[in-house]
């Protein structure tokens, strides 16, 4: 059943209505057929009791005639296999077809006899008391000269009707039944029609949904599920193509993530870690699938990191910090910490590098411009000095040993200011 739960669905429906519209059409016509057959009945008795009328119009409906009519009643009761009945005006029976006259009461008060000594067809209903069963009566006056001269009246039970109904209705119930049996196998096939490309469909869109983009299906015969079939296609096909390019552009970024020198930290606005490239990894000594995923502080071992990382998260501009750690080997690490916002997905992206051996090589510059500004400075002032004492001593017998030694004292002037000018040490260093 579960198998062919795509054609039993639609169907069990369908044979429920049908169901439901055959018994109401079965309850109408059974309703409609008690109420012909009734009217017919009717029709029928009262006809008999005016064709009746004709056979005594010419005996005189008085006690004298009491066997005649009788036997008349048995006779005509007989051969129309109903009940007759004959009285006189005064609502006495003269005549039954199966109890003697003279043991019947006073009819006078029935209600067809009644309507029917107005001049008019009167009928009834009702349990008779001689053969204790549901019974309907037809009476018709009978007139001589244009004068009421009694009452013929014709019974038959409504069981006989009702037997009547019940066969016509079984009747109507098997070709119902059988009208049914054919709708059902036909809708059965129709269903199959439908419903057997819809199964293939739903498979093929769930071998889509598990990851299979490249699955395609087979137009069916049936035109609109051919239209349906060529979206699918169409839908897989687009689908197939948008994740591909997604997936190749993944890997571009993956590619330049995971070979750059520098760590990577991507974190999500809820303080997430949503990636990581493998210099990330290294300093935090941890892997992708240990990370990702995972809060901050889970993987972070660092609380200065843990608070530039939550500094940045809450900040609209970039973010930048030098940050000292003490790595595993022991020594003592400075890394600098830039930040940018992610746009349109939130988090931030976040990149940091050792910047220890630059510090490091940054002061041995700058120790060795001091050293070597020093190392020259002390020589120059030497010189300066003896310069100076040479000239002003006035050992220097001759006028070309005293433009030496002033020569020499402005030269080493010139010099030493060079050396103590404040701009000369940062070019140095550089």
């Amino acid at each position: 059943m579960k198998k062919n739960y795509g054609v039993w669905r639609p169907f069990k429906y369908f044979i429920i209505i049908n169901v439901v519209i055959l018994a109401i059409s079965n309850v109408y016509f059974y309703r409609s057929l008690s109420g012909f057959y009734l009217s017919q009945s009717i029709n029928e008795l009262s006809t008999r009791a005016k064709v009746f009328n004709l056979e005594i119009r010419d005996l005189t409906l008085t006690s004298g005639n009491i066997a005649k009519l009788d036997q008349l009643t048995r006779d005509v009761g007989a051969v129309t296999d109903s009940r007759i009945t004959v009285l006189d005006v005064y609502g006495n029976v003269l005549g039954d077809t199966l109890e003697t006259p003279e043991m019947m009461e006073n009819h006078m008060a029935r209600p067809e006899i009644t309507t029917a000594l107005n001049g008019v067809t009167g009928t009834d209903v009702r349990v008779s008391s001689t053969t204790k069963q549901k019974t309907l009566y037809v009476a018709e006056p009978v007139i001589v000269n244009g004068e009421i001269i009694g009452v013929s009246r014709a019974a038959r039970t409504i069981k006989n009707i009702e037997d009547r109904q019940a066969h016509m209705l079984w009747s109507i119930i098997a070709f119902n039944l059988l009208a049914l049996l054919v709708l059902i196998v036909i809708s059965y096939v129709i269903s199959r029609k439908y419903t057997k490309p819809l199964r293939y469909m739903e498979q093929k869109a769930r071998n889509l949904a598990a990851g299979g983009f490249d699955v395609r299906v087979k137009p069916p015969k049936v035109p609109e599920l051919k239209v349906l079939a060529d979206s699918f296609n169409y839908m897989a096909a687009t689908v197939e193509d948008r994740l591909q390019t997604i997936a190749d552009q993944r890997n571009n970024l993956n590619a330049v993530l995971y070979s750059m020198t520098d760590a990577v930290l991507v974190v999500s606005p809820d303080e997430v870690i949503m990636d990581l490239n493998p210099a990330a990894m290294l300093w935090l000594k941890t892997e992708q699938g240990a990370a990702v995923g995972r809060d901050v502080r889970e993987v972070v071992r660092y609380g200065a990191i843990q608070d530039f990382i939550v500094r940045a998260l809450n900040s609209a501009e970039p973010v930048g910090a030098d940050i000292s750690v003490i790595y595993g080997d022991g020594e003592e690490h400075t890394l600098r910490f830039k930040s940018s916002p992610m746009h349109g997905a939130g988090g931030r992206v976040i990149v940091f590098y050792d910047i220890t051996q630059t510090r490091k090589a940054e002061k041995m510059r700058r120790d060795f411009v001091s050293n070597v500004s020093h190392e020259i400075r002390t020589p120059l002032a030497a010189i300066q000095v003896s310069a100076e004492a040479l000239d002003e001593s006035g050992h220097v017998g001759d006028v070309h040993g005293r433009q030496l030694g002033t020569s020499i004292k402005q030269h080493s002037e010139r010099r030493n200011k060079r050396v103590n000018d404040p701009l000369l040490l940062p070019r140095m260093e550089q």
